[in-house]
Parts: structure tokens; sequence; C-alpha cells
């Protein structure tokens, strides 16, 4: 009994099996080159909307409730949104809003700015809140530095240096640093000053909170064009925060 399936009849005529084979190759490159996008790291976009708000000083109890649960109860009913998941940090708040796959992700974030930006019940020490989606980017070269003494400052400012040099690169659109501590300023108080001036850490730490800011003053109309007015008295460095006076009197000292 004969087989006279396809695949006996390629074998009785392997030139049409080789032009097959050859066709397929060349689409399969063609599509390969001309259709499929090509990225060796892409970044994805997650049906995910973070909702941040910082709530400088305030304890996590105080952030859940005065923040959180609003944000919550602001974006819970709006169609589309799938899962509510938060964390309440000291001064800290952070919604995360899972879209459903079906709804359109730039819709519904459009919809939660506008939710969010009409809540009126916000603490006043309260920041704006910071809406935006998720997205998540793969590093595609890692550059790592040591040092063999201690000396942080001095290898954060040579870090700095050369994740600007990387910046200054053709084709390089992003960098960020990692593994290094924030640049921090401690103040210490003696004491005695507290007890010789009947004040506490929560005091000063108030005075400087208020102090070191910059007050937006509103604008100014011109014909040229508008100015923007504002008190700058955000303090950076040690000299700064020197000048800041705790106590102050009538008589001005």
């Amino acid at each position: 009994m004969q087989d006279k399936g396809m695949i006996s009849w390629f074998v009785k005529n392997p030139v049409a099996a080789n032009l097959l084979m050859i066709g397929l190759i060349v689409l399969g490159l063609y599509s390969l080159i001309k259709k499929v996008p090509l990225e060796t790291f892409p970044a994805f976009e997650q049906d995910v909307v973070n909702i941040a708000v910082g709530f400088s000083g305030a304890t996590p109890r105080e952030v859940e409730q005065g923040v959180t649960v609003r944000v919550e109860d602001a974006v819970a009913d709006l169609p589309g949104v799938e899962k509510i998941r938060s964390s309440s940090a000291e001064g800290r708040s952070l919604v995360r809003v899972e879209i459903r796959k079906q709804y359109d992700t730039t819709v519904v974030l459009n919809e939660i700015k506008s939710r969010v930006d009409r809540i009126t019940a916000f603490p006043d020490d309260a920041e704006r809140p910071v809406v935006s989606q998720l997205v998540r980017v793969r590093d595609v070269i890692t550059v790592v530095l040591e040092q063999d003494f201690e000396d942080d400052v001095l290898l954060k400012l040579q870090t700095e240096k050369i994740q600007d040099e990387i910046r200054a690169l053709p084709n390089v659109t992003q960098t960020s640093i990692g593994g290094v501590r924030p640049w921090e300023i401690s103040i210490n108080v003696p004491q005695f000053a507290l007890s010789r001036y009947g004040l506490t850490l929560d005091d000063i730490a108030r005075v400087i909170r208020n102090a070191s800011r910059d007050i937006p003053a509103g604008s100014i109309k011109t014909d040229s064009g508008e100015i923007l007015v504002r008190a700058l008295g955000q303090a950076y460095r040690k000299k700064d925060f020197s000048e800041i006076s705790i106590i102050g009197r009538n008589n001005g000292t």
C-alpha cells in the first residue's frame, strides 16, 4: 500500500520542499525586520496608577485618617477600577489603583486626577497629590563605584560627577543613582539649652520646618508678560540653617 500523503509527496519532490523552506525563511526574516519592533530592554507600562501625597511630620495613623482614606473614598467608585492598595507611612501616603484590562488607562488616569484634585478635606500641612502611571524601566548598563576609605561625601560627589558625564553621552536618555545615602543635615541641641529657654525638640523642628521653605506670593501682570513672585527661604546648607531664629523677642533680639 502506497502512502499518498503530503510527506510522501515532498519526499518524491525535494525541489518543491526546498522552495517552500526558503519561502518560509524569507517571510520570517521580513516579518522580524519590518513588522516586529525590536528593543533590547523595552520599557512597558502597567495598568496601575499611583497617588502619592506627602504629609510632613505626621504619624502613620494621621496619614491614614487624614489622607489615605480620603483618596480611597474619592476613587473607589470609578468605572474601570479593579483593586485599590494603599500604604501609610510616617509623612507619606501611597495609594495604588489597578485598572481593568478592558478600560483605557489614560482615560481612567485623567478621571482619577480630577477626583483627587477635588478633595478639599486634606490637612493643611499635606502636600499636593502626585498622580502618575506606573512605568517600569529595566537597566541596560550598571556602573559600580567603590572606595577604600570612609568618606561618603567624596564618594557621592564622584558618583554625581560620573552620572553627569554618562548623561552627556549620545543616545543616553536616562540615568539614576542607587545605593548611596541622600544628603542630610543633622541639628544637635544641648539639653541645657532646651531647659534654659523652655524649648522642646518638637518646638525647634516646627520653627525650622516653617522657616525653611519657599513661599509663593502670587503674580504680577506686566506689558511684557506675567511675573511670578515668591519668597525664597528654603535652607540647603549648614550656614542657612544656622541663621534661622528659634526665639524672637519684642525688642528684636
